[in-house]
């Protein structure tokens, strides 16, 4: 086998999968050598992509692709769209197929290109189809999934941070934290994740459960936040249940750690207390605020900051169309 270039297929972690998506997720790795130095180049992908892949190699290898074919692969991205995954192949000629990757698919030029010989491909295409044997397609994106049996209870808006804060205190301080469960659809796309930090979409639920009720938030942008709570006598926590997602925005997931980038710990920490940092602005019209009840001085909520007795912050943030989750240490 080639040493020269080595692809790994890998399980996307933490990957949910929609119940009613024809294609599976996963990752694709790349490893060539060129000019004695290893490049490393990685992408999402798909089981569709890699069978598609797998296709225009076996084309490529008959003679039946033409001199100058590009070979691109895209992903179905969250709103329905479709992205190009940054590698690609080109047909250089009869015996070579190039290798491209570009991490900026509106960019004219490509940041690496490197020549495969046949015996390269054929090297490629035996390494993908061994992994594709031992690969188990249904078994990735099952996930555990919380749905909450809530009684009807309508969302509250904020139009003061002052007051939201004074609200909170008096809600949150002395109570434990437990846990935190974002909606599926958000948990399986995050819009970016870092140490201590993470970004998600817009106007997801975000429910804080407490040792006896569950605030219920959603907060949509900076200035637009909705709350509501349940004491734990209306509902209960159920059993989360390991399966495909069928309703994104029912269905929820326990944040944990976040994707093993936090470090710093929130669980069974009590509130000392709660701060809210406020904006005079909101940046667009949701539906139901109403304007009228906005303040003057506009002082709508920002930023919630939840002060944990093991001497870190957890801050929900809202920002121009998503929302993050972040902790701080003081």
């Amino acid at each position: 086998m080639s040493s020269r270039i080595n692809v790994e297929i890998k399980p996307l972690q933490y990957y949910n999968k929609y119940a009613s998506s024809d294609y599976t997720l996963c990752r694709i790795d790349f490893f060539l050598n060129q000019n004695a130095e290893e490049f490393h180049f990685q992408s999402e992908s798909s089981n569709k992509s890699i069978d598609g892949l797998l296709i225009n190699i076996k084309d490529f290898l008959s003679g039946n692709l033409l001199v100058g074919t590009e070979l691109c692969y895209s992903i179905p991205w969250i709103y329905g769209e479709d992205c190009f995954y940054p590698y690609s192949f080109y047909v250089k000629d009869s015996e070579t197929l190039t290798f491209r990757y570009k991490r900026n698919e509106n960019d004219k030029q490509f940041d690496f290109k490197c020549d495969l010989t046949k015996d390269e491909v054929i090297s490629m295409q035996t390494q993908i189809n061994i992994q594709l044997s031992k690969t188990d397609w249904n078994a990735l994106g099952i996930t555990e999934l919380y749905t909450f049996d809530f009684p009807e209870k309508a969302f509250e808006w904020c139009y003061s941070a002052k007051a939201f804060c004074k609200f909170l205190n008096e809600l949150c301080v002395g109570s434990v934290i437990k846990k935190i469960y974002v909606g599926a659809t958000n948990y399986a796309e995050p819009l970016r994740v870092d140490q201590n930090y993470v970004n998600y979409y817009i106007g997801s639920e975000l429910l804080i459960q407490f040792d006896s009720f569950l605030l219920d938030l959603l907060i949509h942008a900076e200035g637009l936040f909705q709350w509501r709570v349940f004491n734990n006598g209306e509902h209960t926590i159920p059993e989360p249940v390991l399966k495909y997602i069928e309703d994104g925005y029912k269905e929820f997931c326990d944040i944990g750690n976040v994707y093993d980038n936090f470090n710093l710990d929130y669980t069974n920490s009590i509130i000392k207390q709660v701060t809210v940092d406020d904006t005079d602005c909101w940046p667009w019209d949701a539906k139901d605020f109403d304007e009228s009840k906005v303040g003057n001085p506009i002082e709508l909520p920002e930023a919630i900051h939840l002060h944990l007795d093991n001497g870190c912050v957890l801050s929900l943030r809202g920002l121009m169309d998503d929302f993050a989750i972040k902790m701080s240490q003081i």
